[in-house]
Protein backbone atom coordinates (compact mmCIF):
# COMPACT_ATOMS: atom_id res chain seq x y z
CA UNK A 1 0.00 0.00 0.00
CA UNK A 2 1.13 3.71 -0.84
CA UNK A 3 2.63 5.75 1.77
CA UNK A 4 1.15 8.80 -0.04
CA UNK A 5 -1.61 11.11 1.11
CA UNK A 6 -3.64 13.73 -0.30
CA UNK A 7 -3.16 16.91 1.15
CA UNK A 8 -6.76 18.50 0.04
CA UNK A 9 -5.91 21.41 2.58
CA UNK A 10 -2.88 22.68 0.29
CA UNK A 11 -3.45 24.85 -2.69
CA UNK A 12 -0.64 26.43 -3.25
CA UNK A 13 3.34 26.54 -2.65
CA UNK A 14 6.52 28.46 -3.44
CA UNK A 15 9.56 27.48 -5.46
CA UNK A 16 13.12 28.27 -4.61
CA UNK A 17 12.81 30.81 -7.11
CA UNK A 18 10.29 32.63 -5.55
CA UNK A 19 7.72 31.09 -8.07
CA UNK A 20 4.27 29.96 -6.66
CA UNK A 21 2.42 26.89 -8.17
CA UNK A 22 -1.30 26.33 -7.95
CA UNK A 23 -3.48 23.29 -8.78
CA UNK A 24 -4.29 23.00 -12.49
CA UNK A 25 -0.85 24.86 -13.09
CA UNK A 26 1.10 23.53 -16.38
CA UNK A 27 4.63 23.19 -14.86
CA UNK A 28 7.97 22.02 -16.14
CA UNK A 29 9.67 18.94 -14.38
CA UNK A 30 13.60 17.86 -14.71
CA UNK A 31 14.02 15.10 -17.18
CA UNK A 32 15.51 11.90 -16.11
CA UNK A 33 18.38 11.64 -18.61
CA UNK A 34 20.45 14.64 -19.64
CA UNK A 35 19.82 16.37 -23.07
CA UNK A 36 16.24 15.74 -22.97
CA UNK A 37 13.90 18.67 -23.02
CA UNK A 38 11.40 19.43 -19.43
CA UNK A 39 8.22 17.39 -19.05
CA UNK A 40 5.46 19.16 -18.97
CA UNK A 41 2.76 18.26 -16.54
CA UNK A 42 -0.30 19.74 -14.68
CA UNK A 43 -0.49 19.59 -11.32
CA UNK A 44 -3.33 17.70 -10.22
CA UNK A 45 -2.99 17.75 -6.18
CA UNK A 46 -0.40 18.13 -3.09
CA UNK A 47 0.51 15.32 -1.64
CA UNK A 48 2.41 14.18 1.82
CA UNK A 49 4.82 11.15 2.55
CA UNK A 50 6.22 10.20 6.18
CA UNK A 51 9.12 8.69 3.96
CA UNK A 52 9.96 11.81 2.22
CA UNK A 53 11.04 15.16 3.98
CA UNK A 54 9.83 17.40 1.26
CA UNK A 55 6.37 18.31 -0.64
CA UNK A 56 5.28 16.21 -3.54
CA UNK A 57 2.89 16.60 -6.21
CA UNK A 58 0.75 14.80 -8.41
CA UNK A 59 0.91 15.63 -12.36
CA UNK A 60 -0.94 14.69 -14.98
CA UNK A 61 1.44 13.90 -17.69
CA UNK A 62 1.25 15.53 -21.53
CA UNK A 63 4.26 13.79 -24.16
CA UNK A 64 5.54 15.03 -27.09
CA UNK A 65 4.36 13.54 -30.44
CA UNK A 66 7.74 11.84 -31.11
CA UNK A 67 7.40 10.25 -27.72
CA UNK A 68 3.73 8.07 -28.61
CA UNK A 69 3.42 8.69 -32.52
CA UNK A 70 7.12 7.93 -33.47
CA UNK A 71 7.44 10.71 -35.81
CA UNK A 72 8.94 13.99 -35.43
CA UNK A 73 7.35 17.23 -35.76
CA UNK A 74 8.45 20.47 -36.58
CA UNK A 75 5.82 22.23 -34.41
CA UNK A 76 7.74 22.27 -30.94
CA UNK A 77 4.22 23.49 -29.60
CA UNK A 78 2.38 20.76 -30.31
CA UNK A 79 1.92 18.49 -27.18
CA UNK A 80 0.01 15.49 -26.85
CA UNK A 81 -2.79 15.15 -23.62
CA UNK A 82 -2.79 11.82 -21.24
CA UNK A 83 -5.08 10.50 -18.29
CA UNK A 84 -1.55 8.97 -16.65
CA UNK A 85 -0.21 10.65 -13.72
CA UNK A 86 2.95 10.23 -11.10
CA UNK A 87 4.13 11.65 -7.56
CA UNK A 88 7.02 13.83 -8.00
CA UNK A 89 9.08 16.22 -5.72
CA UNK A 90 8.04 19.37 -5.48
CA UNK A 91 11.80 20.07 -5.65
CA UNK A 92 11.98 18.78 -9.51
CA UNK A 93 9.66 21.15 -11.10
CA UNK A 94 11.77 23.44 -13.02
CA UNK A 95 9.36 26.64 -13.78
CA UNK A 96 5.65 27.44 -15.04
CA UNK A 97 4.22 26.77 -18.72
CA UNK A 98 1.10 27.35 -20.51
CA UNK A 99 -1.02 24.93 -22.00
CA UNK A 100 -4.18 25.61 -23.81
CA UNK A 101 -6.45 23.24 -26.39
CA UNK A 102 -6.23 24.30 -29.51
CA UNK A 103 -10.15 24.99 -29.80
CA UNK A 104 -9.45 28.03 -27.33
CA UNK A 105 -7.05 29.66 -29.83
CA UNK A 106 -8.13 32.32 -32.60
CA UNK A 107 -6.65 30.59 -36.02
CA UNK A 108 -5.25 33.96 -36.76
CA UNK A 109 -3.86 34.25 -33.40
CA UNK A 110 -1.89 31.21 -33.64
CA UNK A 111 1.13 31.93 -35.14
CA UNK A 112 1.34 34.70 -32.61
CA UNK A 113 0.92 32.18 -29.78
CA UNK A 114 3.70 29.52 -31.15
CA UNK A 115 5.99 32.20 -31.11
CA UNK A 116 5.29 32.96 -27.47
CA UNK A 117 7.77 31.52 -24.87
CA UNK A 118 6.73 28.58 -22.59
CA UNK A 119 3.70 28.34 -24.28
CA UNK A 120 1.75 25.17 -25.51
CA UNK A 121 -1.40 23.22 -27.20
CA UNK A 122 -2.67 20.34 -27.76
CA UNK A 123 -5.72 18.67 -29.70
CA UNK A 124 -5.29 15.18 -29.10
CA UNK A 125 -5.09 12.43 -26.28
CA UNK A 126 -3.06 9.26 -25.82
CA UNK A 127 -4.08 5.91 -23.80
CA UNK A 128 -0.90 4.10 -22.81
CA UNK A 129 -2.92 0.53 -22.19
CA UNK A 130 -4.73 0.78 -25.19
CA UNK A 131 -1.63 2.56 -27.73
CA UNK A 132 -4.06 4.79 -29.98
CA UNK A 133 -4.47 8.34 -30.04
CA UNK A 134 -7.99 9.98 -29.52
CA UNK A 135 -9.23 13.73 -30.18
CA UNK A 136 -10.23 15.74 -27.68
CA UNK A 137 -13.44 18.39 -28.14
CA UNK A 138 -14.48 20.79 -25.63
CA UNK A 139 -17.63 19.93 -24.42
CA UNK A 140 -18.85 23.23 -25.31
CA UNK A 141 -19.24 22.54 -29.14
CA UNK A 142 -21.00 19.16 -28.68
CA UNK A 143 -24.34 19.68 -30.22
CA UNK A 144 -25.95 16.37 -31.84
CA UNK A 145 -26.56 14.36 -28.51
CA UNK A 146 -29.63 14.15 -26.84
CA UNK A 147 -30.08 17.03 -24.05
CA UNK A 148 -29.74 15.36 -20.57
CA UNK A 149 -26.43 13.71 -22.00
CA UNK A 150 -25.48 17.63 -23.26
CA UNK A 151 -26.23 18.27 -19.83
CA UNK A 152 -24.40 15.97 -18.10
CA UNK A 153 -21.64 16.49 -20.12
CA UNK A 154 -21.31 20.23 -19.67
CA UNK A 155 -21.57 20.10 -16.04
CA UNK A 156 -18.94 17.74 -15.44
CA UNK A 157 -16.14 17.75 -17.86
CA UNK A 158 -14.65 20.04 -19.75
CA UNK A 159 -13.85 17.82 -22.57
CA UNK A 160 -14.67 14.44 -24.21
CA UNK A 161 -12.56 12.18 -25.93
CA UNK A 162 -13.70 10.59 -29.54
CA UNK A 163 -11.50 8.04 -31.59
CA UNK A 164 -10.26 10.19 -34.67
CA UNK A 165 -12.84 11.19 -37.38
CA UNK A 166 -16.06 10.71 -35.12
CA UNK A 167 -15.70 14.52 -33.56
CA UNK A 168 -17.59 15.87 -36.89
CA UNK A 169 -20.78 13.63 -36.18
CA UNK A 170 -20.98 15.21 -32.56
CA UNK A 171 -20.64 18.85 -33.48
CA UNK A 172 -23.19 19.06 -36.03
CA UNK A 173 -26.72 21.21 -35.19
CA UNK A 174 -29.02 18.19 -33.26
CA UNK A 175 -30.58 15.77 -35.23
CA UNK A 176 -34.37 15.21 -34.42
CA UNK A 177 -36.50 12.78 -36.26
CA UNK A 178 -39.60 14.50 -37.73
CA UNK A 179 -41.84 11.68 -36.93
CA UNK A 180 -41.08 11.18 -32.99
CA UNK A 181 -39.81 14.28 -32.10
CA UNK A 182 -36.55 12.44 -30.33
CA UNK A 183 -33.01 13.08 -31.11
CA UNK A 184 -31.61 9.99 -33.48
CA UNK A 185 -28.22 8.77 -33.81
CA UNK A 186 -26.44 8.31 -37.23
CA UNK A 187 -26.37 4.84 -36.86
CA UNK A 188 -30.08 4.19 -36.62
CA UNK A 189 -31.08 7.17 -38.44
CA UNK A 190 -31.59 8.13 -42.48
CA UNK A 191 -31.25 12.03 -44.09
CA UNK A 192 -33.42 12.96 -46.73
CA UNK A 193 -31.31 13.57 -49.58
CA UNK A 194 -33.65 16.97 -50.95
CA UNK A 195 -35.43 18.32 -47.57
CA UNK A 196 -32.17 17.42 -45.48
CA UNK A 197 -34.40 16.14 -42.51
CA UNK A 198 -33.64 13.32 -40.35
CA UNK A 199 -36.13 10.32 -39.69
CA UNK A 200 -36.11 6.94 -37.47
CA UNK A 201 -35.74 3.58 -39.50
CA UNK A 202 -37.85 1.90 -37.11
CA UNK A 203 -40.50 5.44 -37.35
CA UNK A 204 -40.65 5.17 -41.22
CA UNK A 205 -43.98 3.49 -42.74
CA UNK A 206 -42.83 0.70 -43.80
CA UNK A 207 -39.62 0.86 -41.47
CA UNK A 208 -36.33 0.55 -43.34
CA UNK A 209 -34.05 -2.62 -42.54
CA UNK A 210 -30.66 -0.84 -42.93
CA UNK A 211 -29.17 2.08 -44.15
CA UNK A 212 -28.90 2.79 -47.86
CA UNK A 213 -25.55 1.13 -49.32
CA UNK A 214 -22.63 3.95 -49.93
CA UNK A 215 -22.89 5.88 -53.31
CA UNK A 216 -27.06 5.86 -52.61
CA UNK A 217 -29.06 8.57 -51.83
CA UNK A 218 -32.87 7.88 -49.28
CA UNK A 219 -35.44 10.55 -50.09
CA UNK A 220 -38.76 10.84 -47.90
CA UNK A 221 -42.38 10.17 -49.19
CA UNK A 222 -43.02 14.38 -49.30
CA UNK A 223 -39.95 14.82 -51.35
CA UNK A 224 -41.02 12.49 -53.74
CA UNK A 225 -44.62 13.42 -54.03
CA UNK A 226 -43.39 16.70 -54.92
CA UNK A 227 -41.11 15.92 -57.66
CA UNK A 228 -43.48 13.99 -59.11
CA UNK A 229 -45.90 16.51 -59.03
CA UNK A 230 -43.16 18.87 -60.76
CA UNK A 231 -42.30 16.63 -63.84
CA UNK A 232 -46.26 15.87 -64.26
CA UNK A 233 -47.41 18.66 -66.75
CA UNK A 234 -50.86 19.91 -66.36
CA UNK A 235 -54.08 18.97 -68.84
CA UNK A 236 -53.77 22.66 -70.47
CA UNK A 237 -50.32 21.85 -71.28
CA UNK A 238 -50.13 18.92 -72.70
CA UNK A 239 -52.27 19.71 -75.58
CA UNK A 240 -50.13 22.46 -76.62
CA UNK A 241 -47.02 20.23 -76.08
CA UNK A 242 -47.90 17.26 -78.05
CA UNK A 243 -46.95 18.72 -81.55
CA UNK A 244 -43.43 20.09 -79.96
CA UNK A 245 -42.87 16.72 -77.90
CA UNK A 246 -43.38 14.73 -81.42
CA UNK A 247 -39.59 14.89 -82.94
CA UNK A 248 -37.87 15.17 -79.10
CA UNK A 249 -37.05 11.84 -77.64
CA UNK A 250 -38.88 10.99 -74.16
CA UNK A 251 -36.31 11.73 -71.10
CA UNK A 252 -36.61 8.91 -68.32
CA UNK A 253 -38.30 9.74 -65.49
CA UNK A 254 -35.40 9.18 -62.31
CA UNK A 255 -35.22 10.16 -59.16
CA UNK A 256 -32.04 13.13 -58.09
CA UNK A 257 -29.99 12.31 -55.69
CA UNK A 258 -27.84 14.92 -54.07
CA UNK A 259 -24.97 14.28 -56.28
CA UNK A 260 -26.74 14.95 -59.17
CA UNK A 261 -28.63 17.94 -57.99
CA UNK A 262 -27.90 21.47 -60.22
CA UNK A 263 -25.03 23.50 -59.16
CA UNK A 264 -28.02 26.37 -58.54
CA UNK A 265 -30.11 24.53 -56.19
CA UNK A 266 -26.95 22.77 -54.10
CA UNK A 267 -25.75 25.92 -53.61
CA UNK A 268 -28.11 28.06 -52.19
CA UNK A 269 -28.58 25.24 -49.37
CA UNK A 270 -24.88 24.53 -48.66
CA UNK A 271 -24.89 28.12 -47.67
CA UNK A 272 -27.67 27.89 -45.21
CA UNK A 273 -25.97 24.98 -43.45
CA UNK A 274 -22.29 26.37 -43.58
CA UNK A 275 -24.13 29.58 -42.21
CA UNK A 276 -25.88 27.91 -39.19
CA UNK A 277 -23.00 25.90 -38.12
CA UNK A 278 -20.57 28.69 -38.43
CA UNK A 279 -22.89 30.40 -36.22
CA UNK A 280 -23.11 27.89 -33.89
CA UNK A 281 -19.21 26.84 -33.74
CA UNK A 282 -18.03 30.33 -33.39
CA UNK A 283 -20.55 31.74 -30.67
CA UNK A 284 -19.20 29.48 -28.18
CA UNK A 285 -15.73 30.70 -28.61
CA UNK A 286 -15.92 34.43 -27.53
CA UNK A 287 -17.91 33.24 -24.53
CA UNK A 288 -16.04 30.11 -23.52
CA UNK A 289 -12.46 32.00 -24.04
CA UNK A 290 -13.23 33.85 -21.06
CA UNK A 291 -13.40 30.75 -18.71
CA UNK A 292 -10.53 29.61 -19.74
CA UNK A 293 -8.81 32.45 -18.67
CA UNK A 294 -10.14 32.08 -15.43
CA UNK A 295 -8.90 28.79 -14.67
CA UNK A 296 -12.16 27.40 -14.21
CA UNK A 297 -12.12 24.03 -15.17
CA UNK A 298 -14.72 21.66 -15.13
CA UNK A 299 -13.35 17.84 -13.66
CA UNK A 300 -14.46 14.98 -12.24
CA UNK A 301 -11.56 12.90 -10.18
CA UNK A 302 -9.60 15.60 -11.10
CA UNK A 303 -9.57 14.91 -14.88
CA UNK A 304 -11.25 16.68 -17.33
CA UNK A 305 -11.99 14.39 -20.17
CA UNK A 306 -14.39 11.36 -20.63
CA UNK A 307 -14.39 9.09 -23.08
CA UNK A 308 -17.20 9.56 -25.40
CA UNK A 309 -16.61 7.40 -28.16
CA UNK A 310 -18.00 4.48 -30.26
CA UNK A 311 -17.66 1.98 -27.65
CA UNK A 312 -19.83 3.97 -25.27
CA UNK A 313 -23.42 3.68 -23.72
CA UNK A 314 -25.19 6.97 -23.93
CA UNK A 315 -27.02 6.04 -20.72
CA UNK A 316 -23.66 5.47 -18.58
CA UNK A 317 -23.33 9.43 -19.07
CA UNK A 318 -25.52 9.83 -16.18
CA UNK A 319 -23.83 7.94 -14.02
CA UNK A 320 -21.53 9.62 -11.99
CA UNK A 321 -19.27 6.31 -11.32
CA UNK A 322 -18.69 5.22 -14.76
CA UNK A 323 -15.28 4.75 -15.86
CA UNK A 324 -14.07 8.16 -17.72
CA UNK A 325 -10.95 6.28 -19.55
CA UNK A 326 -10.81 5.48 -22.71
CA UNK A 327 -11.72 1.87 -23.61
CA UNK A 328 -11.99 -0.79 -26.28
CA UNK A 329 -14.45 -2.51 -27.93
CA UNK A 330 -15.64 -6.27 -26.05
CA UNK A 331 -13.59 -9.09 -27.09
CA UNK A 332 -16.49 -11.30 -26.64
CA UNK A 333 -18.49 -12.54 -29.56
CA UNK A 334 -18.17 -14.80 -32.66
CA UNK A 335 -14.95 -13.15 -33.88
CA UNK A 336 -13.16 -14.14 -30.77
CA UNK A 337 -15.01 -17.52 -29.19
CA UNK A 338 -16.24 -20.48 -30.34
CA UNK A 339 -19.85 -21.26 -30.35
CA UNK A 340 -20.76 -24.59 -28.84
CA UNK A 341 -23.38 -26.31 -29.13
CA UNK A 342 -24.88 -27.56 -26.06
CA UNK A 343 -24.54 -31.50 -25.94
CA UNK A 344 -27.64 -33.24 -24.93
CA UNK A 345 -27.39 -35.59 -21.83
CA UNK A 346 -27.49 -38.95 -21.99
CA UNK A 347 -29.44 -41.02 -19.65
CA UNK A 348 -29.68 -44.58 -18.96
CA UNK A 349 -32.84 -44.61 -20.29
CA UNK A 350 -32.16 -43.52 -23.87
CA UNK A 351 -29.68 -46.19 -24.17
CA UNK A 352 -30.84 -49.31 -25.61
CA UNK A 353 -29.14 -52.82 -24.93
CA UNK A 354 -27.94 -52.74 -28.26
CA UNK A 355 -26.29 -49.23 -28.11
CA UNK A 356 -24.63 -50.14 -24.53
CA UNK A 357 -23.15 -53.02 -25.76
CA UNK A 358 -21.59 -51.01 -28.92
CA UNK A 359 -20.52 -48.34 -26.46
CA UNK A 360 -18.65 -50.65 -24.02
CA UNK A 361 -16.91 -52.17 -27.08
CA UNK A 362 -15.90 -49.23 -28.45
CA UNK A 363 -14.84 -47.97 -25.14
CA UNK A 364 -12.77 -51.12 -24.87
CA UNK A 365 -10.95 -50.31 -28.39
CA UNK A 366 -10.39 -46.62 -28.39
CA UNK A 367 -8.43 -47.72 -24.74
CA UNK A 368 -6.40 -50.58 -26.41
CA UNK A 369 -5.72 -48.09 -29.10
CA UNK A 370 -4.48 -45.33 -26.74
CA UNK A 371 -2.57 -47.83 -24.70
CA UNK A 372 -0.44 -48.74 -28.33
CA UNK A 373 0.59 -45.27 -28.61
CA UNK A 374 2.11 -44.38 -25.48
CA UNK A 375 5.77 -45.04 -24.32
CA UNK A 376 7.41 -48.74 -23.26
CA UNK A 377 7.95 -47.41 -20.06
CA UNK A 378 3.95 -46.84 -19.23
CA UNK A 379 3.16 -50.26 -21.00
CA UNK A 380 5.27 -51.49 -18.98
CA UNK A 381 3.78 -50.32 -15.58
CA UNK A 382 0.43 -50.92 -16.24
CA UNK A 383 1.92 -54.61 -16.96
CA UNK A 384 3.36 -54.71 -13.86
CA UNK A 385 -0.16 -53.51 -11.80
CA UNK A 386 -2.03 -56.09 -13.80
CA UNK A 387 -0.02 -58.74 -13.37
CA UNK A 388 0.07 -57.42 -9.23
CA UNK A 389 -3.83 -57.59 -9.27
CA UNK A 390 -5.41 -59.28 -11.85
CA UNK A 391 -8.79 -59.70 -9.90
CA UNK A 392 -9.72 -56.23 -10.50
CA UNK A 393 -10.29 -56.21 -13.58
CA UNK A 394 -13.92 -57.21 -12.83
CA UNK A 395 -14.02 -53.91 -10.54
CA UNK A 396 -13.33 -51.52 -13.37
CA UNK A 397 -15.57 -53.25 -16.19
CA UNK A 398 -18.43 -52.69 -13.46
CA UNK A 399 -17.13 -48.91 -13.58
CA UNK A 400 -17.64 -48.95 -17.12
CA UNK A 401 -21.32 -49.73 -16.63
CA UNK A 402 -23.92 -47.60 -18.32
CA UNK A 403 -25.10 -46.47 -14.55
CA UNK A 404 -22.60 -44.03 -15.42
CA UNK A 405 -24.53 -41.97 -17.68
CA UNK A 406 -27.29 -41.13 -15.01
CA UNK A 407 -27.42 -37.87 -14.01
CA UNK A 408 -26.81 -37.63 -10.17
CA UNK A 409 -26.64 -34.67 -7.81
CA UNK A 410 -23.56 -32.18 -7.87
CA UNK A 411 -21.83 -32.46 -4.68
CA UNK A 412 -21.77 -28.93 -2.50
CA UNK A 413 -25.57 -27.87 -4.37
CA UNK A 414 -28.53 -27.89 -1.68
CA UNK A 415 -29.18 -31.21 -2.90
CA UNK A 416 -26.63 -33.02 -1.25
CA UNK A 417 -26.70 -30.73 1.93
CA UNK A 418 -27.51 -32.58 5.42
CA UNK A 419 -28.14 -30.51 8.49
CA UNK A 420 -26.13 -31.35 11.33
CA UNK A 421 -26.16 -28.72 14.39
CA UNK A 422 -28.01 -25.36 14.19
CA UNK A 423 -26.92 -22.72 16.58
CA UNK A 424 -28.77 -20.47 18.95
CA UNK A 425 -30.70 -23.07 20.74
CA UNK A 426 -28.73 -24.09 23.09
CA UNK A 427 -26.96 -22.18 24.66
CA UNK A 428 -23.13 -22.54 25.35
CA UNK A 429 -23.26 -24.02 28.38
CA UNK A 430 -25.91 -27.05 27.67
CA UNK A 431 -23.62 -27.94 24.17
CA UNK A 432 -20.54 -27.95 26.64
CA UNK A 433 -21.81 -30.74 29.44
CA UNK A 434 -23.30 -32.74 26.57
CA UNK A 435 -20.29 -33.08 24.80
CA UNK A 436 -17.98 -33.35 27.74
CA UNK A 437 -20.04 -36.41 28.63
CA UNK A 438 -20.17 -38.30 25.41
CA UNK A 439 -16.51 -37.55 25.77
CA UNK A 440 -16.46 -39.87 28.56
CA UNK A 441 -18.26 -42.58 26.87
CA UNK A 442 -16.18 -46.05 26.41
CA UNK A 443 -18.46 -47.91 24.10
CA UNK A 444 -16.88 -46.70 21.12
CA UNK A 445 -12.90 -46.59 20.66
CA UNK A 446 -12.38 -43.24 19.19
CA UNK A 447 -10.39 -40.34 20.56
CA UNK A 448 -12.14 -37.63 21.97
CA UNK A 449 -11.30 -35.06 20.15
CA UNK A 450 -12.18 -36.82 17.02
CA UNK A 451 -14.48 -34.99 14.18
CA UNK A 452 -15.95 -38.29 13.58
CA UNK A 453 -17.29 -38.60 17.29
CA UNK A 454 -18.11 -35.00 17.49
CA UNK A 455 -20.20 -35.23 14.00
CA UNK A 456 -22.15 -37.93 15.06
CA UNK A 457 -23.19 -36.45 18.43
CA UNK A 458 -24.37 -33.31 17.05
CA UNK A 459 -26.50 -34.78 14.64
CA UNK A 460 -27.89 -37.26 17.23
CA UNK A 461 -28.38 -33.77 19.18
CA UNK A 462 -30.30 -32.32 16.12
CA UNK A 463 -32.33 -35.78 15.55
CA UNK A 464 -33.89 -35.78 18.87
CA UNK A 465 -35.17 -32.14 18.86
CA UNK A 466 -32.28 -30.68 21.07
CA UNK A 467 -33.36 -32.55 24.17
CA UNK A 468 -29.63 -33.74 25.24
CA UNK A 469 -30.66 -36.34 27.22
CA UNK A 470 -32.14 -38.32 24.61
CA UNK A 471 -29.64 -37.70 22.70
CA UNK A 472 -26.89 -38.82 25.28
CA UNK A 473 -28.88 -42.06 25.73
CA UNK A 474 -28.38 -42.97 21.96
CA UNK A 475 -25.07 -42.04 22.00
CA UNK A 476 -24.35 -44.62 24.89
CA UNK A 477 -26.23 -47.45 22.96
CA UNK A 478 -24.04 -46.82 19.48
CA UNK A 479 -20.64 -49.31 18.82
CA UNK A 480 -17.99 -49.27 16.12
CA UNK A 481 -20.22 -50.69 13.64
CA UNK A 482 -22.32 -47.55 13.65
CA UNK A 483 -19.44 -45.87 12.06
CA UNK A 484 -19.69 -47.41 8.76
CA UNK A 485 -17.23 -44.47 7.40
CA UNK A 486 -14.41 -45.73 9.80
CA UNK A 487 -12.86 -48.76 7.61
CA UNK A 488 -10.09 -50.58 6.58
CA UNK A 489 -9.70 -51.01 3.40
CA UNK A 490 -8.57 -54.04 1.19
CA UNK A 491 -5.86 -54.18 -1.53
CA UNK A 492 -8.21 -54.96 -4.36
CA UNK A 493 -10.44 -51.62 -2.95
CA UNK A 494 -7.34 -49.25 -2.23
CA UNK A 495 -6.19 -50.81 -6.26
CA UNK A 496 -9.81 -50.06 -7.82
CA UNK A 497 -9.93 -46.34 -5.71
CA UNK A 498 -6.80 -45.73 -7.56
CA UNK A 499 -7.69 -46.88 -10.75
CA UNK A 500 -11.27 -45.00 -10.82
CA UNK A 501 -9.09 -41.80 -9.96
CA UNK A 502 -6.54 -42.09 -12.93
CA UNK A 503 -9.54 -42.25 -15.40
CA UNK A 504 -12.41 -40.04 -14.27
CA UNK A 505 -10.60 -37.90 -12.21
CA UNK A 506 -11.02 -36.68 -8.61
CA UNK A 507 -15.03 -37.45 -9.38
CA UNK A 508 -15.80 -39.94 -5.99
CA UNK A 509 -19.14 -40.04 -7.83
CA UNK A 510 -17.41 -42.80 -9.96
CA UNK A 511 -15.03 -44.14 -6.86
CA UNK A 512 -18.17 -45.17 -5.18
CA UNK A 513 -19.34 -47.41 -8.10
CA UNK A 514 -15.75 -48.90 -8.46
CA UNK A 515 -15.25 -49.67 -4.62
Amino acid sequence: MSDVKSAPHIESTTLADGVTIRINDHVYIAPEHLGEPYYVGRIMEFCTSHKSKGLQVRLAWFNRPKDVINRNLADRCLLVATMHSDINLVSSIRGKCVVTHKHYIPKDQLEDYRKKENHFYYNQLYDRYIQRVYDVVPCEIVQNVPTDILEALKERYQFIIVEQGKASDLTVARRICCICQEWCSSTASVKCAACHKSYHMACLKPPLARKPPKGFAWQCALCTRQEVLASSPSDSDMSNQNDTNKNTPKKRQIRTTRSQLPKSQAQPQQQIITSTSLTSTIKPKASHSKKMSSQKIRMTNMWPFRYFGVNTNMGDILDVDDRIYPRAKSRIGPKYQANVLDWPTITNSTLSPVSETNSLSSNKNNESKKNEKKGKSQRSSSKRSIEVNPSTTSLVDECRSPEQFIVTSVRGTEDTVTCIYRPDILSDEQLDDYMNQVKKLNNVSLASHSSDLMDRALQELEQSQYHTDIAFEKMARLDQDDFNYITDWSKQEIYAFEQSIREHGHDLNYAKKSI
